[in-house]
């Protein structure tokens, strides 16, 4: 049968039967290649964890390539907006200039991700340094986490919260160079100028409670 066209081509395959595996693997190999890759640009840019499984240090341990760094600081921040995630986020930074989102880890509130899921960025993948504080070596010590919504309106979603103590908690057990004192607010930083994490955000209540699961995460 003549293979002049596209047509006929598939006329042949589907009168006979599938096209034999010699036909069918460079397309085959060439789709598998292309998702492949696809996966790699977005996972190495932002992965997430459900909202309803518990944080591992397992999940969150950066590429094998990626030496972990003797961070001093986490930062909390939030997004100053209602919907957003670590895509939204990504965008919106990029569209100034950086080299993507600046934050380490993004803790979703339901919009329009379900509250509590935690994404952490490429900047956690690969122990790169913050964009996320102006003020002094922060970006360099602090790992940054944000909390979509706006946290001046409303306090967060209480899911979300809960998220926050665990992840920082986590963080503090696992990165030795880092301490209850040094988990501050945005606006806790020396010299910036900023309500954030917003009013509806006591660092002095998030710090309490990051202590207490701190303490259950070091029990035996």
């Amino acid at each position: 049968m003549s293979r002049s066209s596209s047509t006929a081509e598939g006329s042949s395959h589907a009168a006979n039967g599938p096209p034999p595996p010699a036909e069918r693997a460079p397309w085959l190999w060439a789709g598998l290649g292309l998702a492949a890759m696809l996966a790699l640009l977005w996972w190495g840019r932002h992965s997430a964890l459900g909202d309803w499984m518990p944080l591992r240090w397992s999940d969150l341990q950066p590429q094998a390539s990626a030496e972990l760094r003797a961070w001093q600081y986490v930062v909390i921040h939030h997004s100053a907006g209602e919907v957003g995630n670590a895509e939204s986020i990504d965008r919106d930074h990029l569209s100034r200039g950086w080299d993507g989102i600046g934050y380490h880890f993004v803790i979703n509130n339901g919009a329009p991700l379900p509250p509590g899921r935690v994404e952490w960025t490429f900047r956690w993948n690969l122990q790169r340094h913050g964009a996320h504080v102006a003020a002094g070596e922060m970006n360099r010590q602090g790992i940054g986490i944000c909390l979509v919504g706006h946290l001046d309106r409303h306090p967060p979603h209480p899911r979300q919260y809960e998220r926050a103590v665990e992840l920082t908690a986590l963080l503090l057990k696992h990165i030795p160079s880092l301490a209850i004192e040094r988990v501050v607010g945005h606006g806790e930083v020396p010299g910036a100028s900023t309500n954030c994490p917003g009013a509806h955000m006591d660092m002095h209540e998030f710090r309490l409670a990051v202590s207490r699961k701190l303490a259950d995460l070091r029990q035996p």
